[in-house]
């Protein structure tokens, strides 16, 4: 599993959200890719930002966030995609 975060430095909702993403992705050893889509061309549709997007090991999307999630909601998403549940 890879976790795609989608941030823009202008974006107030932005602003210390990275920091949750990187504690619950160090926590579960889930490497994370920050994508500022104003440095960087994106090849996905966004429909807001923050977003994040985490894909299996063959790239397929398994779940979408935007916004901001508690810390405990992404952590039981994240648990739940690598158990297999998959995540409603």
């Amino acid at each position: 599993m890879k976790v795609h975060y989608y941030y823009s430095n202008g974006c107030g909702c932005c602003k210390g959200y990275r920091e949750v993403v990187e504690r619950v992705c160090e926590a579960m050893s889930i490497p994370m890719t920050p994508i500022d889509i104003d440095a960087t061309k994106v090849d996905v549709e966004l429909r807001g930002v923050p977003t994040l997007i985490l894909t299996d090991d063959e790239g397929i999307e398994r779940y979408r966030s935007i916004g901001n999630l508690k810390e405990q909601y992404l952590l039981k998403a994240m648990e739940e995609l690598r158990d297999g549940k998959g995540c409603d």
